[in-house]
C-alpha cells in the first residue's frame, strides 16, 4: 500500500469544533475518546503529557491522541484565543491513521495567517443547510487538516510509517475484500507466507486491532450502506455481503451492534 492509497482511504470525521478566547483555563488529566487539535492563535499556553510540559505560542498548535490523559492550562492572566477541533481520522471506522505516524504534540505553523482564515471560513459554512456548502464545508476540513500534514507530518514513504510494508498490504487487502468468504487469517497466511498468529499479533500491534475484527467492522459497515435505502431487500443484502441465508447474517449483525438488521433496515427505510 503507497501513502496516497492509504490517505485516500482515511476518513476526516470532526466531531465538534469552536473559536475560544479566554483568560483562564485549567484542565487536569482530561482525556478525549478523539483527537484533539488546540491551534493557538493568540497568548501562551501550556500542555503536560505524562513528565513532560509543552510549551504553546502564537502560531503553535496541538495536537493529542484519543485516551491519552494530559494537562492543558494557561498560565498567566493574558488572554488567549484558541482554535479547536475534535476529530478522528480513520480507514475502516477502525485504524487510526494517525497512530503510526509520529505525531508531535506541540508544532508550529509556518502559514498561520491562511490557516486561521480557513478556520473562520469553516465555522462561517456551519450556518448554512444548503447542498454545496455541505460539501465545501467538508472540502475545507479536508484542506486545513492537508495543511497540517503538510507542515507537520512530513511522511513521505511507506518506510516513514514504521509498518513493514507486508501488513500495509493486508490493510489493502482487507479494505478491498467485500465477501465474507473472502477474507480469512489462513487466506492471508496464504497470501503472505506468514503464521496466521503472527499475523494477527502484528497486524494488531500496528493498527490496534486484529485483521478479522477489522474485516468484521468493514463488513458491518458494508451492511449498513447496503440497508439504507429501498435498493435491496434483507436477503439480498444477505447474499451481496457472502452469507448462506438471512438467518446467519442476522446473527452477524446482531453480535456486533446489539440490534437486528430488519430494526436497522426499519429505521432508515420505514420498511421490511
Amino acid at each position: 500500500m503507497s501513502i496516497r492509497q492509504l490517505l485516500q482511504k482515511a476518513e476526516l470525521t470532526i466531531h465538534s469544533f469552536a473559536i475560544h478566547e479566554r483568560r483562564s483555563m485549567a484542565t487536569y488529566r482530561r482525556v478525549r475518546p478523539h483527537y484533539v487539535m488546540s491551534y493557538l492563535k493568540k497568548g501562551h499556553a501550556e500542555v503536560r503529557i505524562g513528565d513532560t510540559l509543552y510549551h504553546a505560542g502564537p502560531g503553535s498548535v496541538t495536537l493529542l491522541p484519543p485516551f491519552i490523559p494530559h494537562d492543558h492550562f494557561i498560565a498567566s492572566h493574558e488572554e488567549c484565543t484558541f482554535l479547536w477541533w475534535h476529530f478522528t481520522y480513520q480507514v475502516g471506522d477502525a485504524v487510526d491513521v494517525l497512530k503510526f505516524m509520529n505525531v508531535p504534540a506541540v508544532s508550529e505553523l509556518r502559514k498561520t495567517g491562511a490557516f486561521e482564515e480557513k478556520f473562520t471560513r469553516y465555522m462561517a459554512l456551519q450556518a448554512s443547510d444548503t447542498a454545496a456548502e455541505v460539501v465545501r464545508s467538508k472540502a475545507l476540513a479536508l484542506d486545513m487538516f492537508a495543511d497540517l500534514i503538510e507542515q507537520i507530518l512530513p511522511i513521505r514513504t511507506p518506510a516513514d510509517l514504521g509498518v513493514p510494508s507486508p501488513f500495509l498490504d493486508m490493510l489493502t487487502e482487507i479494505l478491498n475484500t467485500e465477501d465474507r468468504n473472502g477474507m480469512s487469517l489462513q487466506k492471508l497466511s496464504d497470501t503472505f507466507h506468514l503464521n496466521p498468529t503472527y499475523i494477527s499479533n502484528r497486524f494488531r500491534e500496528y493498527f490496534g486491532i486484529t485483521p478479522i475484527a477489522l474485516f468484521h467492522t468493514m463488513l458491518t459497515r458494508r451492511a449498513k450502506d447496503l440497508m439504507t435505502g429501498n435498493a435491496l431487500t434483507l436477503s439480498e443484502v444477505a447474499d451481496r455481503l457472502g452469507f448462506t441465508d438471512l438467518s446467519s447474517f442476522s446473527r452477524f449483525y446482531r453480535d456486533r451492534t446489539g440490534e437486528a438488521p430488519s430494526q436497522f433496515f426499519k429505521r432508515n427505510t420505514g420498511s421490511l
